[in-house]
């Protein structure tokens, strides 16, 4: 069962023909699909929307029962994980670079050097009032807050090493401006 050649030919033609009315008509060929889309659509809604036989809804034997057991189990578990957690987050890390720093030959300044002149220091004079650190806090946004210099803050706290660590919990001296 050979198909000639003449009828492959003639239905590649109409393939064509049929390919370039429908771009030709393509407003048209759109409407049609939208429409065979919505026909489809409603005949499958009908079967499955309309049709379907509602069952009721099944009620189970046993009612539900609250178990005080496991709830007293989680609970449990999770005071153990919030008191972990508050835990971990006051604690005090040691300052890993202060000892490395002390060891360090090669970071204390040479004997011939000349010592660099330090700026002068900040007069920090009169009562204090004491601010413990919150987490995300920051000496620039203590002293924003305060309006003092940071510079201030660290000549009243010699405990802080490093201006840009400081610890959540830690109590720091905050100078009081003057009235």
């Amino acid at each position: 069962m050979r198909i000639s050649k003449f009828k492959t030919k003639k239905i590649q033609e109409s393939l064509k023909k049929l390919i370039k009315s429908l771009v030709e008509n393509s407003f048209l060929t759109f409407l049609e699909l939208l429409l065979i889309a919505l026909i489809i659509g409603g005949i499958v809604f009908y079967q499955y929307g309309i049709l379907a036989k509602k069952s009721p809804a099944e009620i189970s034997e046993k009612p539900f029962q609250f178990q005080e057991n496991a709830y007293q189990q989680l609970l449990k578990n999770w005071q153990e994980k919030e008191k972990k957690f508050k835990e971990a987050d006051l604690k005090e890390y040691p300052n890993l670079f202060k000892e490395i720093k002390e060891e360090s030959p090669e970071l204390k300044p040479e004997q011939n050097e000349e010592p660099v002149p330090k700026p002068p220091e900040p007069k920090v004079e009169g009562p204090f009032q004491e601010y413990v650190v919150q987490k995300r806090d920051c000496l620039l946004w203590i002293a924003q807050r305060f309006g003092v210099t940071i510079e201030s803050i660290l000549k009243a706290n010699p405990q802080i090493i490093n201006p840009n660590i400081i610890v959540t919990g830690e109590k720091l001296k905050i100078p009081k401006l003057p009235d």
